[in-house]
C-alpha cells in the first residue's frame, strides 16, 4: 500500500487535543505517567477505537466510544471521526479551527488549515465552518457549524417594559365571570400595556385568549403573570401554551432582550417571532429556544437548517439574554457573552407575521424583570 501521511496530535487530561501534527509518522506516544498517553484517553479524544485483528471484536464499544474493527493486513471500512466544534471568540473576532487527524476544514466554503483564523471588519458577519473527511474517514458526527460575528447595525430601541414597582399586578387578567357567557374560546384578551420605563414610544401590548383561567386538580389557576414584591413577573398558573405571552412585533425582524433574575426550575425558554396571529396556538417556524436549569446553567443548541449541529453550555442564566432576528436566522446572546446562531431560514413572504410569543414550559421557574425591543426605525 502507498505511503500516507498521518497527522497525530497529543492529547491532555480533558481529552482535547493539543500540540502539532508530525507529517510521515504513525503514532507519537508520550512518556506514560499522570501527564502521559492511556488507550481510554485517545478513544475518548477522537471518538472511536481502533481494533486490529484478523477476527471481528467481541464488544462493539470500547472505554465509552465506538469500535472500529480493520482486519489485519486491509483497511476494511473508512474510519469514523468525530468533529470538534471549532472555538470562537466574539471579541476578538477569531475563529480557531482544531488539527483532527482525518478531516479537513473550509470557511465560507474555501479551505482553511486549523489554528486561528480573524473575522475582518467589525460588520454583523454571519461565517459557516465545515469539516470534511479526508480519504478512509467518515464523518462521525455533523460537520457544519454557524457563527455570528458582530450586532446589527440601525436597530434602536422603540419599547420597553420594566415590572420594579408593580407589584400583584396581572399582566393579562382574567375576563370578570359576568363577562364569560358567550365568549368565543378564541377571542383576545388584551392586557398590560408596555410601560416603556427604561426607554422607547412605540405601543406594544400583552395578549392571551381564552378567559385567563384554567381549573387544574380542582383548583383555579390564572394563566396570565403576575408581578411580585421582588419587581419579576412569572407565570403562576398553568404551564402549556395558554401561559404563553403574546405581543405585537409588526415583523420578524427585531432584537429581544430579556432579563432574567431567578431560575427555579429547569425549563426550555422558548420565543416565537413572526407569527401571523395574536391566538397563543398561532405559530412560526421561528421558535428560538434556551434551556434554563435551575442548577445555575444554561444550554443553547447551534442549529444549521438542516438541525441541531451542537450543543453548547452558556453559563448562567441570570442576566439578560439577548435574541437578534433577521430573516429567519437568530443569533442568542446569553448573559456569559456566549452566542449561539439557530437559522430558521429562508421564510417565505406568508411568514413574516407582525407577532411574538414566549413560552416557558414549567409554571413558577423562570423570572422576568424587564423586556426590550430594537428594531429599525421604518418599523
Amino acid at each position: 500500500m502507498a505511503e500516507q501521511t498521518f497527522r497525530v496530535p497529543q492529547v491532555d487530561e480533558r481529552g482535547h487535543l493539543t500540540g502539532a501534527a508530525l507529517e510521515g509518522v504513525r503514532e507519537l506516544i508520550p512518556a506514560g505517567g499522570a501527564d502521559g498517553w492511556t488507550a481510554e484517553r485517545q478513544a475518548k479524544a477522537q471518538g472511536f477505537w481502533v481494533e486490529h485483528s484478523t477476527e471481528p471484536p467481541a464488544e462493539e464499544t470500547k472505554y465509552g466510544v465506538p469500535v472500529v474493527w480493520l482486519r489485519e493486513g486491509t483497511f476494511t471500512e473508512p474510519t469514523p471521526v468525530k468533529p470538534y466544534r471549532p472555538n470562537p471568540n466574539y471579541r476578538r473576532r477569531t475563529i480557531t479551527i482544531p488539527l483532527q487527524a482525518g478531516l479537513s476544514w473550509k470557511i465560507d466554503g474555501e479551505p482553511a488549515s486549523p489554528g486561528e483564523h480573524v473575522v475582518p471588519g467589525d460588520a454583523f458577519t454571519p461565517v459557516a465552518v465545515t469539516a470534511e473527511a479526508s480519504d478512509n474517514f467518515k464523518l462521525a458526527a455533523p460537520g457544519s457549524w454557524p457563527f455570528q460575528f458582530g450586532s446589527l447595525k440601525g436597530r434602536v430601541l422603540v419599547a420597553s417594559d420594566v415590572f420594579a414597582g408593580r407589584e400583584g399586578e396581572i399582566l393579562i387578567p382574567p375576563v370578570p365571570e359576568e363577562n364569560r357567557a358567550g365568549r368565543h374560546p378564541f377571542a383576545i384578551r388584551d392586557g398590560a400595556r408596555w410601560n416603556n420605563a427604561a426607554g422607547g414610544t412605540a405601543e406594544v401590548r400583552w395578549n392571551q385568549h381564552g378567559v385567563g383561567e384554567h381549573t387544574i386538580g380542582g383548583v383555579v389557576k390564572p394563566d396570565g403573570w403576575v408581578v411580585g414584591a421582588d419587581g419579576a413577573a412569572v407565570n403562576t398558573g398553568i404551564k402549556n401554551l395558554e401561559a404563553s405571552l403574546v405581543f405585537n412585533t409588526g415583523t420578524p425582524n427585531v432584537s429581544v432582550e430579556i432579563e432574567v433574575s431567578e431560575v427555579t426550575a429547569s425549563t426550555p425558554f422558548t420565543l416565537t417571532f413572526g407569527q401571523p396571529k395574536q391566538v397563543m396556538n398561532s405559530t412560526s417556524k421561528v421558535l428560538p429556544s434556551v434551556r434554563m436549569n435551575a442548577d445555575g446553567t444554561s444550554v443553547l443548541d447551534e442549529r444549521t437548517q438542516d438541525g441541531v449541529v451542537s450543543t453548547i453550555n452558556a453559563g448562567s442564566p441570570i442576566g439578560v439574554w439577548r435574541f437578534d432576528c433577521l430573516d429567519g436566522r437568530v443569533v442568542i446572546t446569553a448573559p456569559s457573552g456566549e452566542r449561539a446562531v439557530q437559522d430558521f431560514s429562508p421564510l417565505a413572504p406568508s411568514e413574516y407575521g407582525p407577532y411574538s410569543k414566549l413560552f416557558i414550559g414549567e409554571s413558577n421557574a423562570v423570572k422576568i424583570k424587564s423586556f426590550k425591543l430594537y428594531a429599525s426605525p421604518s418599523r
